[in-house]
């Protein structure tokens, strides 16, 4: 349908979009909210709308694409245009504010930019509830969350209500279409990186109604890896986990330790401890290097993922956004070791991991899960 059509163009248009704003992207580094993603702001994300569009988003020519909107004008009704060139702008606007240089003057333009896109697709699934329409809505939604967080817009453009609506058009549509793969799919795409249930039936019954969908293959094949992944709970942590302010400002009282030539301070009484810790699981990060005669060596990188309680889980993020706006960071300490010091905000439901570190490190013991 022309909607559906419309909706998949915007989309795109928004992952090559963040993808051309490099300056505005927090850095890589060890203190990943999800381990197994070194990028997490973006990469899960377009992960994600890759389930959706194909095994890879394509690169975007946006006026090709408007090219291919516009030619649908013709044969379109009255509601369907006007919606048209509303997407249309939606994406020229995405694609002005991606290419701005100046991060305050692109600022306002992101913004208006997210709050016409969401606009744009909620009319879209209004105007065409069919499954494409709204898994490409739902989708984009999704990146447009992922996108607010990489581009710091949380306080006033708050990415939990867009995972949220994500969530619910997911929702209904199952309900809708209950024999639809992809609308299985795609409530495991936008559930919660934690929420390993939901994740799994999704793409348990996508595979179950469609068995050659790959995409919902690979993704049941990886979670169900990382299900059974060795963890431990309280009282099994080992004590001294600990997380620590971290300022480059110098702090009376506070200790001092050199991070890749950066000297920190870290405060001597904690801020958060084990008691706040839920669960720690291993996790494992793939890494490629690319040899000068081409070739391509994998390794997998073993590390953590720590799940925090409620509320300390919400805590921690806000924490760590307060942190950033001053220029500090957050230092994870293990026994009084440093293991890493943070200066990225974390994100939405995110949660503290650590690379190049053995769960035994954490945990007395350990178990394991038994798939659902």
């Amino acid at each position: 349908m022309r909607t559906s059509a419309t909706a998949r163009g915007l989309a795109l248009v928004l992952i090559a979009a963040c993808g051309k704003d490099e300056h505005h992207l927090p850095k890589v580094g060890l203190g990943s909210a999800t381990p197994d993603a070194r990028d997490p702001s973006l990469d899960r994300a377009k992960e994600k709308l890759a389930g959706m569009f194909g095994p890879k988003a394509p690169a975007i020519d946006v006026e090709v694409q408007v090219a291919k909107l516009e030619a649908q004008r013709a044969g379109a009704t009255e509601r369907e245009r006007a919606l048209i060139d509303r997407g249309i702008a939606a994406m020229r606007a995405a694609d002005a504010a991606g290419k701005e240089p100046d991060p305050e003057k692109a600022r306002p333009l992101h913004l208006a930019s997210a709050k016409a896109t969401i606009s744009f697709l909620e009319d879209s699934v209004a105007t065409s509830p069919d499954v494409e329409t709204t898994a490409r809505s739902a989708a984009s939604l999704q990146v447009l969350a992922a996108t607010v967080e990489a581009l710091e817009l949380w306080d006033d453009l708050p990415p939990g209500p867009l995972i949220a609506r994500a969530r619910a058009m997911a929702a209904e549509l199952v309900k809708r279409f209950p024999d639809d793969a992809k609308a299985w799919a795609l409530v495991a795409a936008v559930a919660a990186y934690a929420d390993n249930t939901t994740r799994l039936r999704g793409f348990s019954r996508c595979v179950k109604l469609d068995p050659k969908n790959a995409v919902c293959v690979a993704s049941l094949t990886s979670l169900r890896e990382a299900y059974v992944r060795p963890y431990c709970e309280p009282p099994d942590l080992k004590a001294g986990i600990e997380l620590h302010a971290a300022s480059k400002t110098a702090t009376s009282g506070a200790g001092t330790v050199t991070v890749e030539g950066e000297t920190w301070y870290l405060t001597t009484k904690p801020r958060f401890t084990s008691d706040d810790i839920a669960r720690v699981q291993a996790s494992s990060t793939l890494s490629e290097r690319h040899l000068t005669d081409g070739t391509i060596t994998r390794e997998a990188i073993p590390g953590v993922h720590i799940e925090l309680r409620a509320p300390a889980s919400t805590q921690v993020i806000a924490w760590s956004r307060a942190q950033a706006k001053l220029g500090d960071g957050i230092a994870l300490t293990l026994g009084g070791r440093l293991l890493l010091v943070d200066d990225r905000p974390m994100l939405h439901e995110g949660t503290p991991g650590v690379l190049n570190i053995k769960l035994e490190e954490f945990c007395k013991t350990t178990k394991t899960r038994a798939l659902p």
